[in-house]
């Protein structure tokens, strides 16, 4: 019943010099710099691309602006590793070879496939010159005698207009509608606009206060000349998809730190009249699909029906101890339901993270470690993010976190030393230990815990479910009982059991890295 038998892991992951090549920016693709096929070659990028309902709508969105010739403005709203770039990357896949459409849309449309035929698709990419170009010093683009410092002169060159807009290129002035509108006549174009924020901040970061004031007039410029395309292209067969680092709530847009005066400006220009998409990547199961189609071939989900049956089974028998997770085992396999939940938990709480991006990195990393220890296992666990392991250890433990470095190291230090009852094997049973302590850690240092407990921290049938796998331990006679036990004793037991910076109350565990209470009376 081992998990490996059951499934096949894409050869990439094991190659280590990939994990920071998950996710390339759009300008890689574009000027070819990302070698890997999976990235650059169009086909290859659909088979590893999940294509949720959210990215089926855009897509259809674009066919539909082509077919009616009415332009829109569609805003990919997501904070860092939220899927955008993949999406664009998407799209400029799709206009390159409309034939693939059918693998998107899971139907045969010919008629779909030729609308986006003789589609001129413009990337303009914020961290890239070669796609962004500006006034700034070294960021004008230079291309057969043509110098370009502005994105509407980089637009209008890519349509074979820039004569249109060289002098409001050279003056650094937003162009009128009217020119606009003439350089789109009878073209049909999708212009891709990526990391707009960061090119945004860059004007107003200038240490030159020559060229401060020129370049920040240019941002506002650059605001206007998106609330002018916008303006423009009504009547024309052109879609313009722009990222935004923020995301829409109930209360308006949550914005990604250092990006409120853009999304500011945005909003009150463009926003209210563009199509709003919906995040591409937005739950646990966006997640779980996303990941096993980047990290696996083939994944045989008959073995989940039967792991489905035996937690069951278990919940049955411990219904305070272990969770029935139904539908929701298949639908995650290869994943424990939890991991899925923590891990999400962790990138998007976690501001050093990218959430989709570091999540596939964290995840190719974890798979690579099991598969060169771990034999018997059922599905890959919460507890498997084993922070014992340095390079997931740092991915988890960033720079905001560092005072937990001290913690996670006593955490190690303890769960190798603590008793052993007779009738377990001491590796097992302490490993355990280390994975029940792990558990607390990886759902609540990201909230920085104090000494009081919080509506958001596990309780013990969470904990337990996140890390009881029959498969692993039956074997060794270990129940969920048993482990019930043991979290006591870790977490509230004698001095010679108790995991320190571990704390319960009230029915909810966490971890805090304030002076653990065994310190406290030490030093007393």
């Amino acid at each position: 019943m081992s998990l490996w038998k059951y499934v096949s892991i894409r050869e990439d992951v094991f190659n280590k010099t990939l994990d920071e090549k998950v996710a390339p920016s759009l300008y890689e693709i574009i000027t070819g710099e990302t070698s890997d096929k999976i990235y650059s070659d169009p086909e290859e990028f659909i088979n590893i691309t999940y294509v949720t309902e959210s990215l089926k709508r855009l897509v259809n969105e674009i066919i539909n602006v082509f077919a009616s010739g009415n332009g829109k403005i569609i805003i990919l709203p997501s904070t860092f590793g939220g899927g955008k770039t993949h999406a664009m990357i998407l799209l400029y896949h799709l206009i390159k070879r409309p034939d693939l459409l059918s693998k998107i849309l899971d139907e045969k449309n010919e008629e779909k496939a030729k609308i986006l035929s003789n589609v001129n698709v413009i990337v303009i990419d914020g961290l890239d010159k070669r796609t962004a170009p500006s006034p700034m010093p070294n960021e004008v683009l230079e291309d057969k005698g043509v110098k370009i410092s502005t994105l509407w002169g980089y637009i209008a060159y890519k349509l074979n207009a820039y004569d249109l807009v060289k002098q409001y290129d050279e003056s650094l002035v937003s162009p009128e509608r009217s020119i606009l509108s003439q350089i789109f006549s009878n073209k049909k174009v999708l212009i891709l606009i990526d990391e707009i924020g960061m090119y945004y901040n860059r004007f107003y970061e200038a240490p030159d206060p020559e060229i401060a004031k020129k370049l920040e007039k240019y941002a506002k410029q650059v605001v206007i000349f998106l609330r002018v395309l916008s303006e423009s292209i009504g009547n024309n067969s052109v879609a313009v998809v722009i990222s935004i680092p923020a995301e829409p709530t109930e209360r308006g847009y949550k914005i990604e730190s250092g990006y409120e005066k853009f999304v500011e400006e945005i909003d009150r220009e463009i926003l209210r009249k563009a199509l709003v998409a919906e995040r591409p990547i937005a739950t646990d199961i966006d997640y779980a699909n996303v990941l096993k189609k980047r990290l696996f071939t083939k994944i045989d989900t008959e073995n989940a029906r039967l792991i489905r049956r035996k937690i069951r089974s278990l919940s049955v028998d411990h219904p305070d101890l272990i969770k029935d997770l139904g539908d929701e085992i298949e639908e995650h396999y290869p994943f424990h339901p939890l991991y899925i939940y923590v891990l999400r938990e962790i990138v998007e709480k976690n501001k050093d993270l990218q959430k989709t991006r570091d999540a596939l990195k964290i995840t190719r990393k974890v798979v690579r470690n099991l598969f060169d220890k771990v034999r018997d296992l059922s599905l890959i666990m919460p507890s498997d993010i084993d922070i014992r392991v340095e390079d997931i250890r740092s991915k988890i433990v960033t720079n905001s976190f560092t005072g937990f470095d001290l913690v996670v190291n006593k955490i190690i230090g303890k769960t190798r030393e603590i008793p052993v009852e007779e009738d377990v094997k001491p590796e097992i049973y302490r490993d355990l230990a280390f994975r029940l302590a792990l558990y607390i850690f990886l759902r609540t240092y990201i909230y920085d815990p104090h000494l009081e407990p919080r509506s958001e921290y596990p309780g013990k049938i969470e904990i337990i479910s996140g890390v009881y796998d029959p498969e692993r331990f039956e074997q060794y006679l270990i129940s969920p009982v048993r482990v019930s036990e043991l979290l006591d004793k870790i977490t509230s037991g004698s001095i010679e059991y108790r995991v320190p910076h571990l704390y319960s109350r009230e029915g909810y565990y966490w971890v805090t890295r304030l002076l653990d209470i065994e310190e406290r009376v030490i030093k007393e």
